[in-house]
């Protein structure tokens, strides 16, 4: 945030804190002197008159129809009242204690409104304190002469080693490796048709011919692309926000870049160097970011953008052409030919695990880098971006990383769970490169650009953007050429990767003659019987050797399950592979997923608690490292309602109850850890008294959205909560497929021996034909029984939370006066997003008996504005 920016959210929010001091004080005096006066008159009636002429000199006109509503609910008009008085003045039924009780309900609704009072100038204080805790912190960052981390100067060092030093790669044995694996796409289908191969590479020299031009909207659309890559921080940032107001700049720039466009074979970076920062994740990685000019991010991100869109088409043309997707026992032709025959499903159906398994595989996992554009960090923080409250439950318009890794360990679950069922054992291992961006040769990159089609002027544009002069911005040093590695949150850079993965992925596909490897950017898995897991293993292996690459120890791991029993005959089915693998050996550490392990004697996955406790002494750093409130329940909602929520694995069908009860068993931890007996309304009540000199908040308070004058800060407790728990819920569909599978074969079996039957009766020569037995039947069940695929799809589902009960027995609708002002706070409808259905019938009713109402303040006398702008920044990790 700039410093302009800065000092004009200090003067509004400080402008609107001023006007709410002197309401408040106007009210307080007038409700004051209305007590005192009526106080002097001398019977009940008398009080109450002049105590509600009184209110009405005071002009609360939003207040009046909520005073009189909630005083006498039959009669909604004001005036009912006065017309009650005048008839006291003459009927003995309106007695002292109905006038008194009157009298007590309107200073109880004049007590909620002072309170709303108090509650919004306590948020504009909050607010304040906010603001000058960025500023702050802006100060901060400028400071480098501050101590780091010993962890930042380590990772700091590697990061220099391995970005200055060239390493040695034989790149004819790279091009040898790229001929043997491209060999079969090399060949044309028909004689005079290109090959698969030769479409692409002239896919990418089209491209590189006819390259698209900057225009007012792209310079735009990339502006927003530079933003959420999340390059720069502070006045960079925002001066890169405010360039998308000026119509007549971005037509300008747009011209300058076309200019760069057409002299590309001459593009150098800016003169100098560019600085480089390094910022730390809430994973505790360190990442160094490049800090170069915005006009040359924004050059930098079109071009990167237009080579994702046209490799990303490409490769999924060439993957349709060549690729094979099937199952590791597919069914062969002689058996389609007699299942069809017979009256059963042939392996033709698109309703079965294969089919689904690779639908899956083609719209999620298959480039997904290139897919979800500049979502890096959405995927290195563990977090749903932009999540600093209980909104995290619901359909979000677009999949995002974080998404995308719980869909893993849903995938690996419940394939686990149906091949122990299929095969009696499943197998998967997991890996990533050590230093993948920083350690990633030049030299393998240009060899395999090359290969796929990219011509020698783009070529020689990559050399030159990947071997900038870097110096960090504390060094004192001379600028370093960079001759290794890629640089963080450029799109170009996805290309690069992307591109030799795509090979990879590739050769994976060949090998394993139809398995896929699943990854998010360089995180790999694979999974399914032992001997195909070793062959893709042994191909990865093979891959690293050649491309100049190293296999991150720490993440490499692989897990053999075996099931007790099953019913079908795979743990008996030839596996040619596993016969000729006898040598290869995958590797021996424990699979895990976030802060999760796969424990091979259950099945079941557990938590770390060991990992758990060392994010937890990072968590309270973090907390401790704010300057104000609401940064620290920013930072407690970017923890307990994305990092730990994210890690921990959200809940769902195939992962079970005891998942969910293990969920609720961390969080539980988290708690005890920061608060001891405490808890967290507690702990932010306790800290506003005691900063604030105030008599604390309720609890509906901290929980309450913020544009009803609450804090928003999350409790992940409430959904894991309201979860039913059904611990056999997978088991009982697996069951249940068996049973159906079991009717769809018997009554087939009874109508094939009946037709044979009659056959044999009309004619002596017939011989009757035994239908398939149980185990032929059952043989191929991925290629075809679609019960298994409901299964599959049934397994994968998230695990359901329970609406609240909002009326009745906890709250009356009628005193629920604020329900559409609530929901447009929340941005949807309650149904729609149960953790506010809950937060609702949990804290609605202290709410309404507080303040009067569901909304804590008045939201005309709450800095929204500045709050949104605020709120809208990436929280900003201590270092």
């Amino acid at each position: 945030m700039s410093e302009n920016v800065r000092s004009t959210l200090l003067q509004v929010t400080k402008r609107k804190f001023d006007n709410l001091k002197a309401e408040k004080h106007r009210f307080d005096e007038q409700y004051k002197k209305a007590l005192e006066k009526a106080k002097l008159q001398e019977n009940a009636v008398e009080r109450l008159k002049t105590f509600i002429k009184d209110i009405e000199d005071m002009k609360l006109v939003a207040d009046k129809s909520a005073i009189s509503r909630h005083i006498y609910p039959i009669h909604p008009k004001f005036d009912f009242m006065h017309q009650t008085l005048k008839q006291a003045q003459y009927d003995t039924a309106i007695t002292a204690n109905i006038v008194e009780r009157w009298q007590t309900q309107l200073q109880q609704k004049l007590d909620q409104h002072s309170r709303r009072h108090d509650c919004a100038l306590l948020f504009n204080d909050l607010v304040m304190d906010c603001v000058h805790s960025s500023t702050n912190e802006l100060q901060e960052e400028g400071n480098y002469e501050k101590v780091a981390r010993k962890e930042m100067h380590e990772q700091r060092s590697e990061w220099e080693r391995l970005a200055f030093s060239q390493p040695t790669i034989d790149v004819q044995r790279i091009n040898a490796y790229l001929e043997e694996t491209f060999k079969a796409a090399g060949k044309p289908e028909k004689t005079g048709q290109n090959s698969p191969l030769q479409d692409l590479r002239d896919d990418m020299k089209r491209l590189g011919d006819h390259f698209p031009r900057f225009d007012k909207s792209k310079v735009e659309s990339c502006i927003d692309g530079v933003l959420s890559a999340d390059l720069f921080t502070g006045d960079k940032r925002d001066s890169l926000k405010d360039l998308k107001k000026h119509s007549n700049i971005l037509e300008e720039i747009a011209h300058i870049l076309n200019q760069d466009l057409d002299t590309l074979e001459t593009w150098s970076w800016a003169d100098g160097h560019v600085e480089l920062d390094m910022r730390r994740h809430i994973n505790g990685k360190y990442r160094v970011y490049m800090d170069e000019e915005l006009y040359q991010a924004i050059f930098l991100h079109h071009i990167g953008r237009e080579w994702s869109d046209q490799i990303f088409d490409s490769f999924t043309e060439f993957r349709e052409k060549v690729w094979t997707f099937q199952s590791e026992f597919p069914i062969d032709l002689k058996s389609q030919q007699r299942r069809k025959k017979m009256g059963c499903a042939d392996g033709r159906s698109s309703d079965t695990v294969s089919k689904y398994r690779k639908e899956i595989f083609k719209n999620d996992f298959w480039l997904l880098a290139l897919k979800h554009q500049n979502a890096l960090g959405d995927y290195e923080e563990g977090s749903d971006k932009g999540s600093d409250g209980g909104s995290n439950e619901g359909p979000k318009s677009k999949t995002s990383f974080s998404d995308l890794k719980q869909r893993i360990l849903r995938l690996i679950t419940t394939e686990m769970q149906l091949q122990n069922e299929f095969y009696g054992s499943f197998t998967v291992w997991q890996s990533d490169f050590k230093w993948f961006g920083p350690s990633l040769p030049h030299e393998t990159i240009f060899a395999v650009l090359k290969f796929l089609g990219m011509d020698e002027i783009w070529l020689n544009f990559v050399r030159k953007f990947l071997t900038p002069n870097l110096r960090f911005k504390d060094d004192k040093e001379d600028a370093k050429k960079r001759s290794n590695g890629i640089p963080i949150a450029h799109q170009l850079c996805t290309v690069f990767g992307e591109s030799l993965m795509f090979v990879l992925d590739h050769a994976v596909n060949q090998k394993t003659t139809g398995g896929n490897l699943y990854r998010i950017h360089d995180d790999l898995w694979f999974w399914g019987q032992e001997g195909r897991c070793k062959i893709a293993w042994k191909t990865l292996e093979e891959f690293v050797k050649i491309m100049g690459l190293k296999l991150n120890e720490e993440k490499t791991a692989a897990t053999t399950i075996a099931a007790k029993a099953t019913k079908a005959p795979g743990k008996n089915a030839p596996n040619k592979s596993s016969l000729t693998l006898k040598d290869v050996e995958l590797p021996k550490e424990k699979v895990r997923w976030g802060f999760l392990v796969l424990n091979s004697e259950t099945a079941h996955w557990d938590i770390d608690q060991e990992q758990l406790e060392e994010h937890l002494t990072e968590f309270e750093l973090q907390l401790n490292a704010t300057n104000s409130l609401m940064g620290w329940i920013r930072v407690w909602n970017s923890y307990v309602s994305s990092f730990f929520t994210n890690n921990f694995g959200k809940p769902a069908i195939c992962l079970g109850a005891r998942h969910v009860r293990l969920c609720m068993e961390a969080f539980h931890t988290v708690q005890k850890r920061l608060f001891g007996n405490n808890n967290l309304a507690t702990h932010v009540s306790n800290r506003i008294k005691s900063e604030y000199k105030t008599v604390g908040i309720p609890d509906c308070a901290v929980y309450f959205p913020k544009r009803l004058g609450g804090l928003e800060a999350h409790n992940p407790l409430i959904i894991l909560a309201s979860i039913s728990e059904e611990d056999d819920a997978a088991q009982e569909m697996l069951k249940e497929s068996w049973n159906k599978c079991e009717n769809d074969y018997a009554r087939m079996k009874k109508k094939w021996d009946e037709d044979q039957l009659l056959k044999s009766m009309n004619s002596e020569e017939h011989k009757p034909k035994p239908f398939l037995d149980w185990q032929e039947y059952i043989s191929f069940l991925e290629d075809t029984e679609s019960h298994f695929e409901c299964a599959y799809m049934y397994l994968m589902e998230d695990c359901q939370a329970t609406c609240a009960v909002l009326y009745g027995s906890i709250l009356n609708e009628s005193q629920f006066n604020g329900l559409h002002k609530f929901e447009e706070a929340i941005g949807c409808k309650r149904k729609d997003n149960k953790y506010w259905d809950r937060i609702l019938a949990l804290y609605g009713e202290e709410a309404v008996e507080t303040f009067g109402t569901l909304s804590l303040a008045d939201p005309s006398n709450l800095p929204l504005g500045v709050v949104d702008y605020l709120f809208s920044e990436k929280v900003r990790w201590q270092g």
